[in-house]
């Protein structure tokens, strides 16, 4: 198999003016305003994508919101196995890196999600409580 493919198996796509790719740009701008009309719209996930992320999505759940580059998210995968971590991060750059991460690291029980965690908290915790308990929130 190829190797690079299966790292970025699963991570999303950005546009370009060249069309679409799965690498990050050089640079990720520090901040973003959540008020922006491009961050008020609801992220679309599919129905099962708690399933399809999580090997045991009935483990109890940890949100990392504003989990950048997913560092912290999977420490504590890697630390805590018995508990499904969700990093939240609304810098798309940041979630794709994330995600290659994940991926080079073949950690299972974490994902992320790009969003704006304003907009968004109350589908996403409605789809994680279906499958296993919110045990806690970090907001970093």
């Amino acid at each position: 198999s190829d190797g690079a493919a299966d790292e970025l198996a699963g991570v999303p796509l950005r546009p370009t003016r060249k069309g679409l790719t799965s690498e990050p740009p050089r640079r990720v701008r520090q901040h973003v305003n959540p008020l922006a009309g491009q961050y008020q719209k609801p992220v679309e996930l599919p129905p099962d994508w708690v399933t399809q992320q999580y090997p045991a999505p009935s483990q109890p759940f940890w949100i990392d919101i504003g989990s950048a580059f997913g560092g912290f998210a999977l420490d504590m995968a890697k630390a805590v196995p018995g508990r499904n971590m969700l990093g939240l991060e609304i810098r798309f750059p940041c979630v794709q890196k994330a995600l290659v991460h994940k991926n080079q690291e073949g950690v299972t029980n974490v994902h992320f999600i790009a969003c704006n965690a304003n907009v968004n908290i109350d589908h996403i915790l409605g789809a994680v409580t279906r499958h296993g308990p919110l045990e806690r929130v970090l907001v970093q």
